[in-house]
C-alpha cells in the first residue's frame, strides 16, 4: 500500500513529555533549592507493618516496613527489614557537581503520590545532523521498593520536542546509583554521569549521521509503515491501525522534516514524534501524562525501537 504525503486531521500537541508535570525551577543553584521550590523536602520514614487479628489483638511482622511519607503519612510501598532508605535530600545531592560543569535545573516532581521523585537537568544544547538537540538527566529517586536511584538520558530534538530515546550499542541510556552521604562519593557519581551523557550523544550523533545517509524510497517507507502498522483483517483493528497510520503520516509530513524526509533519519524521527506525543483518551489526564512520562524517559519505546533495528545500525 503506497502512502501519500496527505496531512492528517488527527490532533497533536507536540509538547515535552513531562508537559504539565512537576514545577518548574527558578534560579534554583543547589539541589536543596530545587527540593524546597518543588515541595519535595519531606522525608520517608518507616515502620513495621500491623494489623489486628480476628481476636483482636494486634500483630507486628518485624520483617517487613512500611515506607511512608512523615509529612502526610501517606504510605509509599512495603519492603524487606534490611532497605536502607534513600532521602530526596541525599539522592540529588550529587547534581550540584553537574550544575559546576554546566548543568542547569529544570523541573522537578514526583509522581505516584511521592513513590518515585524526579528532577530534570538539562545539558548544553548541541547539534546533530544540523538539528538542535536538547540533552536532558532525568534523576529518579524510588521510595517503592523497586526502584534504586536512576540517571536517564533523555534527548530532546528541539524542532518538534521529540524524546530520542534509542539503545545505541556502546553507550548506556540508563544506570543506578547507590548514594551515601560521603562527598567522594558524590563526586564520582556526578563524573560517571558526566562521561555516560558526553558518551551517549557521541554516539547519537554518529548514528544520526549514518542514518541521513540511508535514502528510503516511497515503496522502502510503504513497506516499512505496514511491519510496523501490520493489518488483522478484522475491520476494528484495521479501522484502528489505518488511524495510527494516518497519525504516523502526519509525523512524516511535518515541515520539520522537510530537509531530512526520504531517509532512514527522517523516518525514526517521524516514529520519535509519532511515540513521544501521544493523545490521551481518558478523564485523568494527570495520571495518564504520569504513565506516559515514566515510560517514555525511563526505556526505549517498542515501536522506535523496532524501526530502529530495521536499519541494523
Amino acid at each position: 500500500m503506497e502512502h501519500t504525503q496527505e496531512t492528517s486531521t488527527i490532533p497533536v500537541t507536540r509538547q515535552a513529555a513531562w508537559n504539565g508535570l512537576g514545577i518548574p525551577l527558578r534560579e534554583a543553584s543547589t539541589s536543596a533549592n530545587v527540593l524546597e521550590q518543588a515541595g519535595l523536602l519531606w522525608n520517608v520514614s518507616q515502620s513495621p507493618i500491623q494489623w489486628m487479628a480476628a481476636n483482636g489483638t494486634l500483630q507486628i511482622n518485624e520483617q517487613q516496613l512500611c515506607n511512608y511519607r512523615d509529612d502526610t503519612g501517606d504510605l509509599l510501598g512495603v519492603v524487606g527489614k534490611g532497605y536502607t532508605v534513600v532521602q530526596n535530600k541525599t539522592a540529588f545531592a550529587f547534581t550540584d557537581i553537574l550544575f559546576e560543569e554546566g548543568v542547569r535545573y529544570e523541573r522537578a516532581g514526583s509522581v505516584k503520590g511521592g513513590r518515585l521523585v524526579w528532577l530534570l537537568a538539562k545539558m548544553p544544547e548541541q547539534r546533530i545532523v544540523q538539528d538542535a538537540y536538547a540533552p536532558y538527566l532525568l534523576i529518579i529517586n524510588g521510595h517503592d521498593g523497586r526502584t534504586p536511584v536512576n540517571v536517564c538520558m533523555t534527548p530532546i530534538r528541539v524542532a518538534c520536542q521529540n524524546t530520542i530515546n534509542l539503545a545505541l550499542k556502546q553507550a548506556t541510556h540508563r544506570w543506578t546509583f547507590t548514594h551515601t552521604i560521603n562527598v567522594m562519593n558524590r563526586m564520582n557519581d556526578a563524573q560517571q554521569t558526566l562521561a555516560l551523557a558526553s558518551e551517549y550523544m557521541k554516539r547519537l550523533e554518529t548514528t544520526a549521521e549514518k542514518l541521513v545517509a540511508m535514502k528510503m524510497s516511497q515503496s522502502e517507507l510503504s513497506v516499512s509503515v505496514n511491519r510496523l502498522f501490520p493489518m488483522k483483517g478484522t475491520a476494528i483493528s484495521d479501522k484502528h491501525t489505518q488511524e495510527n497510520i494516518d497519525r504516523f503520516m502526519q509525523c512524516y509530513n511535518e515541515s520539520d522534516l522537510d530537509n531530512v524526509r526520504g531517509t532512514a533519519y527522517g523516518f525514526l524521527m517521524a516514529i520519535s514524534d509519532y511515540t513521544t506525543h501521544v493523545p490521551f483518551r481518558t478523564n485523568n489526564i494527570t495520571k495518564a501524562r504520569e504513565r506516559h512520562f515514566m515510560k517514555t524517559v525511563m526505556q526505549p519505546d517498542p515501536l522506535l525501537a523496532t524501526a530502529f533495528d530495521m536499519f541494523a545500525i
